[in-house]
Order: structure tokens, then C-alpha cells, then sequence
């Protein structure tokens, strides 16, 4: 049987990654490909997600995602009956994350 070698010196899309040398994947940078999605650091309500990968993927894929889905649809189908705008009111904040693009402040005005 074939065994792979613990480290070994490898090339991905360009970059060489050195023997011994550590490399941290930040899943949440996937969503943020410029190659697969236009101008992805754009809030775009109509972008096409097919592909994301917010919920993993395949085996990996989150078990809870359709309940979430669900409730997503559920809150903004009931904001929708029952505003008729959202509007900024302040500068959106940044989370600090090592792992995943979020925002930690977005103030907003809601329209009745």
C-alpha cells in the first residue's frame, strides 16, 4: 500500500508551500473567492450563492441547514408583511474573527 508523507513540498494555484511548513485554511475565505464570485466583498441580496459553501458541502454538509433556511424565509416573509423599508443609520462594524467574514454592529431604522 502507497503512503502519503506527512510533509511534503507542494504548489496550490501558484503559491509554494515548503516542506515543514504550517498553512491555516480559513473556510469562510471560500465564499469570498473573487473567481467565483463577482465582487464578493459586495452585500448583493440578488447574488447567485449556488455554490457557496456556508453550510459545507456533501457528507460534511451542516445537518441544520435547512431548519435555518426555513427560518430565514419565515422572518423575512414576516418583516416583508410588515415593513416597508430598512435603512442605515451608522457605520456597519467588522468582527474581529480569525475564521469567518461577520459583521459586528449594522444599526438600521426600520419603516412601518
Amino acid at each position: 500500500m502507497l503512503k502519503t508523507p506527512s510533509y511534503i513540498n507542494i504548489d496550490v494555484h501558484g503559491v509554494h508551500l515548503p516542506k515543514g511548513k504550517r498553512v491555516l485554511m480559513v473556510f469562510g475565505a471560500a465564499n469570498r473567492d473573487p473567481e467565483r464570485f463577482p465582487e464578493p466583498n459586495k452585500f448583493d441580496v440578488e447574488r447567485n450563492v449556488r455554490g457557496h459553501v456556508g453550510f459545507g458541502h456533501g457528507v460534511h454538509a451542516c445537518l441544520g441547514m435547512h431548519l435555518a433556511r426555513l427560518e430565514m424565509s419565515c422572518l423575512f416573509n414576516a418583516l416583508a408583511d410588515r415593513i416597508t423599508r430598512i435603512e442605515l443609520t451608522g457605520p456597519v462594524v467588522p468582527a474581529v474573527n480569525s475564521s469567518i467574514h461577520s459583521l459586528a454592529k449594522v444599526p438600521v431604522r426600520v419603516k412601518k
